[in-house]
């Protein structure tokens, strides 16, 4: 893995990005980004309702990563109703790939995006190559209580 980060002060206001991509193949694996815009959520309203910043994560993955997104489910995450996102500084969406109608929680896709400005401000994916077993001769067991 490569990691770079990059740092700006200029007037009196701090920006950052980390990011860390795949030294083999060059897949970018995460990405946090923040700015006063961002991360000072003191007395801001948020601007975007979770159904339009959720759109603006899979709008981002269908360009960036089409054919996992295709293999993933949306999980919600256990977070403030729609009112209460004033105070969160970011929104996660979590996705998990689904294969063969089994959730494989070892692959997931995350999406953070800001009530505030409408930006993805974080992203991460965790995936691996294991080839997944079919279905052709799989045969449910049945278990028998005596």
């Amino acid at each position: 893995m490569w990691s770079f980060n990059w740092t700006l002060n200029k007037e009196d206001k701090y920006y950052y990005v980390y990011a860390t991509v795949d030294a083999v193949t060059g897949e970018l694996k995460s990405f946090n980004k923040g700015s006063p815009d961002i991360d000072n959520v003191q007395g801001k309203q948020s601007l975007y309702t979770k159904e339009q910043m959720k759109k603006i994560a899979e709008e981002y993955l269908k360009k960036t990563v089409p054919d996992k997104f295709s293999k993933t489910e949306y999980q919600e995450a256990n977070l403030p109703e729609d009112s209460k996102m004033i105070e969160m500084p970011t929104y996660p969406f979590r996705y998990v790939e689904v294969a063969n109608g089994i959730l494989c929680p070892f692959n997931t896709i995350n999406v953070n995006v800001s009530p505030y400005t409408g930006e993805i401000v974080g992203y991460s994916i965790n995936w691996t190559s294991v080839k997944l077993p079919s279905l052709e001769n799989y045969r449910p067991c049945r278990a028998h209580i005596i």
